[in-house]
């Protein structure tokens, strides 16, 4: 059974951000007690919010790996350094054909090929 484009995006798209949503859109035990759970906490968190991240090396891989699959998207990254043959073995976002290339800019085109609506920016 074939699985077009489309069916991708109307069926596991409005689904991957499903448990994010349960714990922005109700409240709960361990919220803060001034916390309102509602739907535009979710459209915050997706439109509106800008991240800044400072780093593209090991941390800053998961990270913005992390915060464009919570739901987030609208990111900036800095890195400063270009990515080492040593860099490969613990930085994922990176490739062999990406050695000397900004840390920074492989790894904000490889968040926003791999996740859709994310947009990265270095």
């Amino acid at each position: 059974m074939e699985t077009s484009d489309s069916c991708l995006e109307t069926d596991i798209l409005p689904q991957r951000h499903a448990n994010v949503r349960k714990l922005l859109e109700r409240s709960g035990p361990f919220c803060h007690p001034e916390f309102e759970a509602s739907e535009e906490n979710f459209d915050f968190v997706s439109k509106t919010c800008k991240l800044l991240v400072i780093g593209a090396g090991g941390l800053g891989c998961e990270l913005l790996k992390n915060l464009a699959l919570l739901g987030f998207q609208n990111i900036h990254v800095i890195d400063m350094d270009t990515i080492d043959i040593s860099n490969l073995n613990r930085q994922f976002l990176f490739r062999v054909g990406d050695i000397g290339k900004s840390k920074a800019e492989v790894a904000a085109n490889f968040i926003n090929k791999r996740i859709q609506g994310t947009h990265v920016v270095a």
